[in-house]
């Protein structure tokens, strides 16, 4: 077969054209990739002991989708702890969901997660992760606590009952401040000890 200088020309031009059908689609994936939404969530502070609301939002409904997805707390930064791990299996959810936290079971865009009875251990970093999604995409919220008037205590059974925990919450951070302070047990007007 012989190459004529007019069929060089016509090769030419479809490999030009196959060059720049190819750097559009470049870049209609880059600017799909670029604007991704990602995911996130909003935790308002709320009091000791009170219960919390966290809200994840997902860049996609994952009713539609049937994509897993995972919240974390972050109890320092290199330890994530999930509090609600969610799949997909035959088109049903399932999940697994940490002791003291709770999900509405409505899932689209959003989720709400209810964080009984928050205490300082429950409060920090928490993350909403979909599946498929990479680390950039992972949508966190602070969680904090909102400093009271009075100094309070609560006490709580732990254990099976067979321990007691005493619980204080301070109107300041006293690891900041370094004040000093002291728990008395009362009976009446009776100060019985530290």
């Amino acid at each position: 077969m012989t190459v004529t200088s007019r069929t060089r020309t016509c090769i030419l031009k479809m490999d030009s054209l196959a060059r720049k059908f190819l750097l559009l689609l470049c870049c209609l994936c880059f600017s799909r990739t670029s604007t991704q939404e990602m995911s996130r969530c909003d935790a308002p502070p709320v009091h000791s002991l009170q219960d919390a609301v966290l809200t994840c939002h997902f860049p996609e409904d994952l009713s539609v989708s049937k994509k897993g997805f995972t919240v974390y707390h972050y109890v320092n930064r290199q330890s994530a702890d999930a509090v609600l791990d969610c799949w997909w299996v035959g088109g049903a959810l399932g999940c697994y969901t940490k002791s003291g936290f709770e999900y509405d079971k409505k899932l689209s865009r959003t989720l709400k997660i209810t964080i009984r009875h928050v205490t300082s251990a429950r409060t920090g970093t928490y993350g909403c992760q979909v599946d498929g999604y990479g680390p950039s995409d992972l949508g966190q919220c602070q969680l904090n606590l909102t400093l009271g008037e009075n100094n309070t205590c609560n006490v709580s059974n732990v254990a099976n009952g067979s321990q007691i925990a005493l619980t204080c919450f301070f109107n300041e951070n006293v690891q900041k401040t370094q004040n000093s302070f002291s728990v008395y047990r009362h009976n009446g007007h009776e100060k019985l000890g530290k």
